[in-house]
């Protein structure tokens, strides 16, 4: 997949698709309760001054708590908060965090060293304030996406290469789904769904045991960078074909993972990624395209979108969690966005409490494929760009395929 880079290459990371147990079935998405129309969400903007120069990459909400990753120039950071609104920030390694998920009672990320061009997983267990961290491979790595798929985590770079662990910390290679450019992965039920392009033609795959054997290449609406599912309905969200086209449809929706329906909403903006939560879809996105605002997108049933010009102080959206009542956003410049709102009276679809898992002492390893782990390409739920020999860091350009 080619991109056109509007900046001066930088590492840059996204992330995952937080999708945890929403199943998707064979008739359809199952139906949950959703909020019937947008709230009114009032956003307020943090930005982390200390360590200085931080990127987040990523965020996740589990078992009470949100977490984000990233890194400055020199080490990797992660930060944690109850409410959206304080925040603790913690150095963690000299990683450069791009994903992070929750499942199986564990806050899971990845990332690659700085300097050393290894791979790295880090896990923090539910009731622990320590996290584990070990080498996963001795080759660069792109990481695009990490999702909890019900039983197992299960990891992509940008190559399509697929990992898999149980507990995010034992790791072993899946597949690769060759010629693919593959960025955002949903789990539903027994399906895990990979969104991409080959041949410069966006496409979409499935894998229906766990990751090591994926379906020909299948015809997708857009390049799906973003993907999640909620209410019956899975979403994927894209960029404009140009940076003036404002009228392409930037946003699809399916109700059974396969067949897909354009949608209004958003054109003209640089969509990097969709989550699910709490009845509402969020969209988040860079200031390019035809539009330099807003950033923030959000949606009841992925179909009607409400812009939200309130969230307009975060200079590039890379990824949102979800929480009842609250909405964090994470960007570049160390910016967290986070929008609160009055949330459903029982909410069916954010993470709740989950039991304590036992907390993990060892980590395990990568197996290295020996793949060249080429390709600046951003999907969906990361944005890294590498090269074989040495890590290549930029800020995420516009995707192109």
């Amino acid at each position: 997949m080619q991109r056109m880079s509007r900046q001066t290459l930088r590492y840059v990371l996204g992330s995952i698709a937080l999708v945890s147990g929403l199943g998707l079935l064979a008739n359809g998405l199952p139906a949950a309760a959703s909020m019937s129309t947008v709230p009114t969400i009032t956003w307020s903007n943090h930005v982390q001054t200390s360590p200085s120069g931080i990127d987040w990459a990523s965020v996740a909400y589990g078992n009470g708590h949100f977490v984000a990753v990233g890194s400055t120039s020199t080490a990797g950071v992660v930060a944690t908060s109850s409410d959206g609104q304080n925040w603790t920030t913690t150095s963690q390694g000299t990683v450069r965090w791009a994903v992070v998920t929750y499942g199986n009672g564990r806050f899971v990320a990845i990332g690659a060293g700085i300097s050393s061009g290894t791979s790295e997983a880090m896990t923090l267990a539910d009731g622990s304030n320590t996290w584990v961290t070990g080498q996963l491979s001795s080759t660069s790595t792109g990481w695009s996406s990490l999702i909890w798929a019900g039983s197992q985590f299960v990891a992509a770079d940008y190559s399509a290469d697929i990992y898999t662990s149980p507990d995010g910390t034992t790791w072993t290679f899946a597949a690769t789904i060759p010629g693919a450019n593959l960025g955002s992965l949903l789990a539903q039920g027994s399906t895990i769904y990979g969104f991409g392009s080959i041949a410069a033609s966006p496409a979409e795959w499935t894998s229906t045991n766990g990751g090591s054997v994926w379906s020909p290449p299948a015809t997708a609406p857009n390049y799906g960078y973003g993907a999640a599912a909620g209410n019956g309905t899975a979403v994927i969200v894209a960029n404009p074909p140009s940076g003036s086209d404002t009228t392409s449809p930037v946003v699809a929706t399916s109700s059974d993972g396969t067949t897909w329906t354009p949608q209004t909403g958003g054109e003209g903006i640089d969509w990097n990624q969709v989550s699910y939560g709490d009845g509402l879809f969020v969209a988040e996105a860079d200031h390019y395209g035809a539009y330099s605002s807003p950033v923030v997108m959000v949606s009841t049933d992925g179909v009607s979108w409400t812009l939200e010009p309130g969230a307009n102080d975060l200079t590039n959206g890379r990824w949102s969690a979800i929480a009842p009542g609250i909405i964090v956003t994470v960007g570049d410049a160390g910016q967290i966005e986070t929008g609160t709102y009055s949330g459903q009276d029982t909410p069916t679809t954010a993470p709740t409490t989950t039991t304590l898992q036992p907390t993990v002492t060892t980590a395990g390893s990568l197996a290295s494929t020996g793949l060249n782990f080429g390709a600046a390409f951003w999907v969906g739920l990361a944005a890294i760009a590498m090269g074989s020999a040495t890590l290549l860091i930029s800020r995420r350009p516009r995707r192109r395929c």
